[in-house]
């Protein structure tokens, strides 16, 4: 009974605490642009680019970052943050660092040459994001599965 308690103080504290942490983690950046408004170039970008990319290279470029990320980005971190956050904070644990996770803006190291490098960091940061939401909320049930394991066996 009394682990029951701390763990609805615990999460009445963050509730109380953070009230718009979920709202704050899925603000977008200020330099975020709608969709149609990335594909206009502006005239100082007509200068600098010549050609327009197609849309097949663009589908490769997209295609290479989401593999690339998929071979490349960890998302360990994501895990076991969710593994502690489940443990000690169960579902409300899990729910903050998904949305965390959801929130975050992963960018490849470097882009190859051949590549159009707009596409491509889209593709790579689709993926990115995809594996760290997925990790956060695995780590986290498996950690709330503990949790609950370790609770229910004190009883």
């Amino acid at each position: 009974m009394r682990g029951k308690a701390i763990v609805r103080a615990i999460s009445l504290l963050v509730l109380v605490s953070y009230p718009s942490t979920s709202f704050a983690l899925l603000s977008l950046p200020a330099d975020w642009q709608y969709p149609a408004q990335a594909t206009q170039e502006s005239p100082a970008d007509s200068t600098t680019s010549t050609t327009t990319t197609s849309d097949a290279d663009c589908l490769k470029s997209q295609i290479t970052g989401k593999a690339d990320a998929s071979a490349q980005h960890s998302s360990v971190g994501y895990f076991l943050g969710g593994v502690c956050s489940g443990v000690l904070l169960g579902l409300i644990g899990t729910a903050i660092l998904t949305v965390a996770a959801a929130g975050s803006n992963p960018d490849p190291s470097s882009v190859p040459d051949t590549l159009d490098v707009r596409c491509y960091v889209d593709g790579y940061h689709s993926k990115a994001k995809s594996k760290n939401v997925w990790s956060a909320l695995g780590g986290g049930l498996l950690g709330t599965t503990v949790f609950l394991i370790v609770y229910l066996s004190n009883d």
